[in-house]
């Protein structure tokens, strides 16, 4: 029952860090556009 428990707040964990890295790398990928954007135009 612990060892359940334990499972489910891992993979909790897991999706937050997913959510926060995937949002992160969008985060950079828009600044990086930012910054071309106004290198070219």
């Amino acid at each position: 029952m612990i060892l359940k428990g334990n499972i489910m707040v891992t993979t909790e964990y897991l999706f937050i860090i997913m959510l926060s890295s995937f949002a992160l790398r969008l985060a950079i990928v828009k600044q990086i556009k930012k910054i071309f954007n106004s290198e070219y135009s």
